[in-house]
């Protein structure tokens, strides 16, 4: 099995796996039978692990998904960046503002070019 598929399910079990300095932690339930065994072929294949829960922690993070909102159309894209502000960090922002500030870093961006 590749490795992704082993994260993926070890995932699914309900355990987690993130990066500490430049070892992966493996925390979640008391593993059972088949969670050990797909745990210790983890630990063989570590480094194979590390590179893909580094690649998944920045495709997370919230510099990926802010540019992956300016990505989107002016309507969708206020919609989400409210969305991100209030999930994220908790804060409701008012939809004017937000919409003025886009158009700015539009006129900007286009003077840049």
């Amino acid at each position: 099995m590749d490795v992704r598929t082993l994260v993926d399910h070890i995932q699914s079990r309900g355990f987690s796996l993130r990066l500490v300095g430049d070892k992966v932690r493996i925390e979640g339930p008391e593993p059972d039978q088949q969670a050990s065994v797909i745990i210790e072929e983890l630990r063989r294949r570590r480094e194979e692990v590390r590179a893909i829960v580094g690649e998944r922690a920045e495709a997370d993070s919230p510099e990926a998904l802010a540019v992956s909102v300016l990505a989107e159309s002016d309507s969708v894209e206020v919609g989400r960046i409210l969305d991100v502000w209030r999930q994220i960090f908790g804060i409701t922002l008012d939809r004017g503002m937000v919409e003025g500030h886009l158009r700015a870093l539009r006129r900007w961006e286009r003077r840049e070019q």
